[in-house]
This record gives C-alpha cells, sequence and structure tokens, in this order.
C-alpha cells in the first residue's frame, strides 16, 4: 500500500515538471511567432496566412488590400502579446509550484529542462530564418521586372 502512495508522490512532482515544461514551450514559441511577424512587417512581407484577395485590380484596390494584410499581422502580433501576458502568468505560477514541490533540487530540474527547450527552439527559429529567405526570394522574383524600351 505504501508503495502506490510513493509512486503517486512521484506521479505529482513529475506532473510539476511537465506543467512548466509544457507552459515555457509555449511561451517560447509564442514569443517565435512574435517575431517572425515583426520581421514580415520590418522587411515588408505579407506571409501565406495573411493573403486577402481582391477581386478588383484598380490601385486603391490594390492599395486597399495591402493596408489590410498589413492590419491582419499587426492584429495577429497583438493577440500574441496578449497570449505572451497571460502564459507568463500561468508560467510564474507552475514556476513557484514546482518550486515548493521540488525545493532546492528545483535549480537544477529548471536548468535541464531549460537547456532541452533551448534545443527545440533552436531549431525553431531556423526554421523561422528559413521561411523568411524564402519569401524574400521569391519576392525578389516576382519584382525583377524587364526594363521598357
Amino acid at each position: 500500500m505504501e508503495h502506490i502512495k510513493k509512486i503517486r508522490l512521484i506521479a505529482s512532482q513529475a506532473q510539476t515538471i511537465n506543467n512548466y515544461k509544457n507552459r515555457k514551450m509555449k511561451l517560447l514559441l509564442c514569443c517565435a511567432n512574435i517575431y517572425f511577424n515583426k520581421q514580415y512587417l520590418t522587411q515588408n512581407l505579407i506571409p501565406t496566412y495573411a493573403k486577402i484577395k481582391v477581386a478588383n485590380t484598380s490601385t486603391a484596390a490594390k492599395l486597399t488590400q495591402r493596408k489590410t494584410q498589413i492590419l491582419r499581422i499587426k492584429d495577429e502580433i497583438r493577440f500574441l502579446y496578449k497570449k505572451k501576458l497571460q502564459l507568463n502568468k500561468q508560467l510564474y505560477n507552475s514556476h513557484l509550484t514546482a518550486a515548493n514541490v521540488w525545493g532546492p533540487a528545483w535549480d537544477t530540474i529548471a536548468e535541464v529542462t531549460h537547456n532541452n527547450i533551448n534545443k527545440h527552439m533552436d531549431i525553431k527559429y531556423q526554421s523561422i530564418h528559413k521561411k523568411i529567405n524564402n519569401l524574400q526570394q521569391k519576392n525578389e522574383k516576382n519584382h525583377n521586372h524587364k526594363p521598357r524600351i
């Protein structure tokens, strides 16, 4: 009977670590998405999720289309900042809970968890840079017109 109680205690301790790890990962992914969208704005690129089609091809329609696409990206950034704030609060609470459960061992556990998460985030940022570079190259191909004679 005591053996079962020990397993439950260990499972609850593992649950606190997993909660912390998952929330930290979500927070860092949210930050990566904010970075991703800001890069698009600074480089005047439009990601595929923000493309909006307008039937008319007049200059006013093109201007409106461009502004709505930029507005869509800015709205996404606003949403991600709100999400980041919420995730920060959850992460703070789960950090305190895990620190109370694990005591002095929590520092070592948190360090190992951070190292594992950083490996995943390096891969994520590499894919983000690859997406941005691909879209830049695609955008340059579309803008390379032959001069009129």
